[in-house]
């Protein structure tokens, strides 16, 4: 923080500097906390993988993922287990309502999603101007000391979060070997080079060109000139 405090009072812009400096630097999600792909959320180090519905965003963060959308949100994380899947519930629907509170969710029931023991179980309430919402807990057992789950909040007459709980599954040691970090590379532009062919080269399955703008401080209609050096964001 002194450093940057030093840095903004400085007169000093050397941009070549700064920009020789960042190259290489990690940018984006680290895969030891797991990484978007698209729809899909893979974790390395845990070796599972899952996809969110179609149309849904994720947000990923050191203890959980969001996922949101209009007809729902979700989160993903995980928690203590012991093998005991109706304390595992409970304790995933009060950290949601309250430790104290008492949460009529039902049966628990198990199936199994891709080889993978799975348990859940789903709590209806209504707001006050007699909306019906669904609570779920849906829970896999990747061990018999380790869980993962999804909290999801939808209409009790939709079922958006159907798809994405099946798409739970393993990763295998070489997907996960092949899970990599992004890093910011500065590249020379070179005569004919445009935003769409300088785009087409970040690391990204979709808006390419807008990720590359923000990342450039760049407009649509920013001119690119030979020799000026510009940040893209590649393995």
């Amino acid at each position: 923080a002194k450093n940057a405090q030093a840095y903004a009072a400085s007169n000093e812009r050397n941009r070549n500097t700064h920009l020789a400096n960042i190259d290489g630097m990690m940018y984006g999600d680290d895969p030891k906390q797991g990484v978007i792909e698209g729809g899909e959320f893979k974790h390395p180090d845990l070796k599972l993988k899952f996809s969110a519905p179609s149309g849904f965003g994720m947000s990923n963060s050191p203890n959980a993922v969001s996922i949101n959308g209009n007809s729902g949100k979700a989160i993903f994380t995980t928690q203590a287990y012991s093998g005991n899947k109706t304390a595992y519930i409970d304790a995933a629907f009060k950290a949601v309502a309250g430790k104290d509170a008492k949460v009529n969710y039902g049966e628990i029931r198990t199936t199994t999603v891709n080889g993978i023991p799975a348990f859940y179980a789903t709590a209806n309430t209504q707001s006050k101007n007699g909306t019906q919402t669904a609570v779920t807990v849906f829970a896999y057992e990747f061990s018999g000391s380790s869980a993962f789950h999804f909290v999801t909040i939808n209409a009790a007459n939709s079922s958006p979060f159907s798809n994405m709980y099946q798409s739970m599954r393993r990763l295998s040691a070489g997907e996960a070997k092949s899970i990599k970090p992004r890093r910011v590379r500065i590249v020379t532009v070179k005569r004919g080079d445009t935003v769409a062919s300088l785009s087409g080269r970040m690391a990204y399955q979709s808006l390419k060109q807008e990720r590359f703008l923000a990342l450039n401080g760049m407009r649509s209609a920013s001119a690119l000139s030979a020799g000026s050096k510009v940040k893209i964001a590649t393995y």
